[in-house]
């Protein structure tokens, strides 16, 4: 969509120029919407931004792209608990959403909750067993939990997939430090 080039390219009035047309239209109302309650959240006008998600989902009250955008507004207002009602409603209707189910377990982990985070990142990777992201938050995940064996098993994966990630490499160095294996872990670390 044009509006997204302008979006990534900072052009948010461009961006609006585009979006305000589609709005008013039946088949394009809720996706422009949506991105116009994006542009005023980030733009500080967080409760006009509700109020029209609000709106949305007075209208189709399982729209998954808005209730999913309400979480994920709510994740950045650090309303943990609310974010996660929001994901699991979307998961409801569709238990394979990756992406609410990968935002629900960030959610679960801001919240101290380890474990629930963990099955979260573990049911993404059923679903999707490449999907790096949650392999990578299920590592740091593990960490935390001492259980760096698993850890530098599911990190060695990822840093073949992403091999020029310096973050990744870090992480994994850090597992193979906690699992006791000094020499690969200064392997991975030394170059960063």
């Amino acid at each position: 969509m044009l509006a997204d080039y302008y979006l990534q390219d900072a052009r948010t009035k461009e961006a609006i120029a585009v979006l305000e047309p589609l709005s008013k239209e039946k088949a394009g109302y809720a996706p422009a919407q949506i991105r116009l309650a994006a542009i005023d959240f980030f733009a500080g006008r967080r409760e006009n931004a509700y109020q029209v998600l609000e709106r949305i989902l007075k209208d189709a009250p399982k729209n998954a792209l808005t209730i999913e955008t309400k979480g994920r507004f709510l994740m950045v207002d650090q309303k943990f608990d609310e974010a996660i009602k929001a994901f699991d409603l979307v998961i409801a209707g569709n238990p394979r959403a990756l992406r609410s189910l990968f935002l629900r377990g960030i959610a679960l982990k801001s919240l101290g909750k380890t474990d629930a985070a963990t099955k979260a990142m573990q049911r993404i990777l059923e679903i999707s067993p490449g999907a790096t992201p949650a392999q990578t938050q299920l590592a740091e995940l593990l960490l935390a939990q001492n259980d760096a064996k698993s850890a530098v098993e599911l990190l060695g994966r990822v840093v073949k997939a992403e091999p020029r990630s310096g973050i990744i490499h870090f992480l994994y160095g850090q597992a193979l430090l906690q699992s006791g294996n000094v020499t690969r872990a200064e392997a991975e670390l030394v170059p960063l």
